[in-house]
């Protein structure tokens, strides 16, 4: 389902013409994702390590992006700076976060769900755009990170319809920073903490991903790193 049938399936829950929080293969996208895997990880209390993996996230919607940050962190700014003016600018969201489709301070309760449990991000190269962005905000926020240096990808987009209705992206002069004003393309360099043995498969060409799913060693890393805070 593409990008407009997941807006239909947004509208028509909010307009109540559907009771379910959308959430499947192919609609939610992924706020109804981390939305569910926040509240079912809520509700286990053997759960103490909780792992994002956006380490082949190659980007998406920002508003989905800073979704799932506010969810994990309560942080709810993005930030950007354009080239030509050298001004910078910091945009406030706010969400539904408990999508019971009203904003009051009930949301923020969704802020304490994973109160009391670790959280950490795998993060590669092949992260894009948001799936760059993402890895370097939560890192900013406190989040362990894990993998490799994460892409780039700060330059923002225009969307336009021409005369026919048919949709145009083209880049413009907005560029993604961190909180700290420095562009995502440089803070990607110093994002993660804990970088993992990924050789490079010389016959192939190919990069060997498999350390990233080695549980044990994940789970080694992230019990050192929390035991030690």
């Amino acid at each position: 389902m593409g990008e407009i049938g997941l807006r239909d399936e947004w509208d028509k829950y909010y307009k109540g013409e559907r009771k379910d929080i959308p959430f499947g293969a192919g609609y939610g996208g992924a706020v109804g994702a981390i939305n569910y895997g926040v509240n079912k990880v809520a509700k286990d209390e053997e759960i103490k390590h909780v792992v994002i993996d956006l380490s082949a996230n190659t980007g998406g919607s920002t508003d989905e992006m800073l979704f799932m940050i506010a969810l994990l962190t309560g942080h709810k700014n993005f930030y950007s700076s354009n080239t030509m003016t050298d001004r910078t600018s910091t945009v406030t969201y706010e969400f539904d976060l408990n999508l019971d489709k009203v904003f009051d301070e009930k949301d923020d309760e969704m802020l304490n769900l994973l109160k009391g449990k670790d959280i950490s991000v795998l993060t590669t190269r092949n992260g894009f755009s948001c799936g760059g962005i993402s890895p370097i905000y939560l890192h900013d926020e406190g989040l362990f990170t894990i993998g490799e240096e994460c892409g780039g990808g700060c330059c923002s987009i225009y969307i336009q319809y021409d005369g026919y209705g048919c949709m145009n992206r083209s880049s413009c002069p907005t560029r993604t920073i961190t909180k700290n004003k420095v562009s995502v393309d440089e803070a990607r360099k110093t994002v993660c903490d804990a970088k993992l043995d990924l050789p490079i498969n010389a016959t192939a060409g190919t990069r060997d991903y498999s350390a990233l799913y080695d549980t044990a060693s994940l789970r080694t890393l992230i019990n050192n790193h929390y035991s030690n805070k």
